[in-house]
């Protein structure tokens, strides 16, 4: 499993990614400065990587029924 350093940091980066309100690239930036584990870099490069995004957050107050 992940150490609880690690738990946390992967709490912190999903706050970054998701609940900031910045832009996926201002996000990732961000996360490059403030981090540098292993686990980390490997997520960044994922998310970099990906030709077809990430998921988004959506508020399930905003769906229409």
């Amino acid at each position: 499993g992940f150490s609880k350093e690690t738990i946390k940091e992967i709490r912190d980066v999903y706050k970054i990614l998701y609940l900031s309100g910045d832009t996926k690239a201002v996000s990732v930036k961000k996360i490059k400065e403030k981090f540098h584990s292993e686990e980390i870099k490997y997520l960044i490069s994922f998310i970099e990587s990906s030709k077809r995004g990430i998921s988004t957050v959506r508020n399930i107050y905003e769906r229409e029924f």
